[in-house]
């Protein structure tokens, strides 16, 4: 850090790749230096990346803090034979690799490297790093994120954010007898120190869904306050039935929107406990990140049914990714459960199948069917609900029915589309939705079919059959949460999606 007023300080760090030298870390850094006033000249915020090294400064602390932002991705376009066996292979030994370097594998190193024969003439090198300063947690949580959204089945791919690293190549990317240096000798048995077990590592009792698995929460009060404005009102996002949603600028210079439980609410009190353990557990390139708690305990590859899935749920951002937030009606589930029941049902009237609403079952084609819905919100450019307060149908899906029925269903397009898009597929969008809004859930297509679907017009699409509806009185809620229900065995719905993880 340098400078003497608070506008003038610059913080910044370096990291050079783990098998460098102390020259040739000097002489890629000072390099560096350089460089990056030539390409970022006058930002507040700037990150170079070199082969050997890496250079951050910015106006506000950047120490100890993961920045997932910006991100480098670079590919080798060269194809590699047997690619599923070869992402298999990869996946497993980064896998293994990300423990060790957020450990520390090498003294003063958040730093890990890794070889294994792909064929008689080919083998496979692995890199992976963090910034020396995050913490283990920290380091595997950055680490896990970059993991996620890692391009495969190439020759060679990189990511790179400011806080780590990943990177695998077919040939030798990082000096061998400088790694092997780097190892210290093994210590004599009666002399090695057992370091204490890292809290996420620990193996703990199951406690459920309960608030007791989440380890600790990395903000306090008084910091969430700052960062708001002390929630201020024009720092507003907007509000939901169990709280409002502020954003805010934490000391570090992150963006984040804070979701503050309304303190009237008992049962929001619950559905926040069970959104931190979702979202928590989560890291994905379409689900918003959220900051500030650790988990422990045994880990499960997850499905997520989502249960309140609506456009107002899926945000976009600068790029027109969209991100799914909105976590507290989720639930988690183990690789080998798709389906279950529940004693009080809560969503939104309208993208809820009638299955779960009526009887408390939800499964993965729950999440489907309100995927039907949004599909139509968002090919008509209405909201579901414009039609409960218009009086013109019951519901967006009947509206629709009736059009594709008629041989119209180019009478939902939103207008102002009309001139832009493919008509073609336009109807095809259509089919889709209705597919997915049918009243029997083994009827309704798979995520992964509907994927396949949008992505590949050589796919026939069954006829749909009328769609599931809803009559509604004109005065229901919006939001709705019935009392209890008569139990379902959750045999009766039997669902056999495969996950991918």
């Amino acid at each position: 850090m340098t400078g003497q007023g608070t506008p003038d300080r610059v913080y910044g760090h370096f990291l050079c790749r783990g098998d460098q030298t102390q020259a040739l870390c000097r002489d890629c850094v000072a390099y560096a230096s350089r460089d990056i006033l030539q390409k970022c000249p006058e930002e507040k915020v700037s990150t170079v990346w070199y082969d050997q090294c890496m250079l951050t400064y910015s106006n506000q602390p950047i120490l100890s803090t993961i920045r997932y932002e910006p991100v480098v991705e670079m590919v080798n376009v060269a194809n590699i034979s047997d690619p599923t066996r070869f992402n298999s292979l990869l996946d497993e030994r980064l896998n293994s690799l990300i423990p060790k370097a957020a450990r520390g594998q090498f003294p003063g190193k958040k730093f890990a490297v890794d070889k294994v024969n792909f064929t008689v003439l080919q083998a496979l090198y692995k890199l992976v790093q963090c910034t020396p300063d995050l913490t283990t947690l920290d380091c595997t949580m950055c680490l896990q994120t970059a993991f996620q959204g890692f391009p495969r089945g190439r020759q060679g791919s990189r990511y790179f954010n400011p806080s780590c690293v990943i990177r695998y190549e077919t040939y030798v990317l990082y000096d061998e007898t400088a790694v092997a240096l780097l190892s210290p000798p093994a210590p004599s048995p009666a002399n090695r120190e057992v370091p204490p077990p890292t809290p996420s590592l620990v193996p703990r009792p199951k406690v459920g869904n309960d608030i007791t698995n989440v380890e600790s929460l990395q903000f306090d009060f008084a910091t969430v306050q700052a960062a708001t404005e002390d929630f201020s009102a024009n720092n507003k996002l907007g509000e939901g039935g169990f709280g409002k949603v502020y954003k805010g600028v934490l000391p570090t210079g992150q963006p984040i929107a804070v979701k503050r439980l309304s303190v009237s609410s008992e049962q929001g009190a619950e559905e926040f406990k069970n959104e931190v353990m979702v979202v928590a557990k989560l890291q994905h390139k379409n689900l918003v990140r959220q900051l500030g708690f650790c988990m422990e305990g045994e880990e499960k590859i997850l499905v997520i049914i989502h249960r309140d899935l609506k456009t107002s749920n899926v945000l976009l951002d600068m790029a027109m990714n969209p991100k799914v937030a909105d976590f507290g009606m989720a639930k988690i589930f183990g690789v080998d459960q798709t389906h279950g029941t529940t004693n009080k049902v809560v969503g939104t009237y309208g993208y809820m199948s009638p299955e779960y609403a009526m009887h408390g079952k939800f499964s993965v084609k729950s999440d489907v069917y309100s995927f039907g819905v949004m599909v139509l919100e968002i090919i008509s450019g209405e909201r579901n609900s414009s039609f409960y307060e218009s009086g013109t149908a019951e519901d967006l899906p009947s509206h629709a029915w009736k059009h594709w029925r008629d041989g119209t269903p180019l009478e939902v397009l939103d207008p102002i589309l009309k001139d832009s898009c493919s008509r073609n597929e336009v109807i095809r969008c259509i089919q889709m939705s209705l597919l997915c809004l049918q009243e029997d859930p083994a009827s309704r297509p798979s995520m992964a079919t509907l994927a396949l679907m949008l992505n590949s017009c050589s796919v026939t699409l069954p006829v749909p059959e009328k769609p599931a509806f809803f009559p509604r009185s004109r005065t229901g809620q919006q939001n709705l949460e019935f009392g209890k229900l008569i139990a379902v065995s959750v045999n009766e719905v039997s669902i056999t999606d495969i996950e991918p993880r």
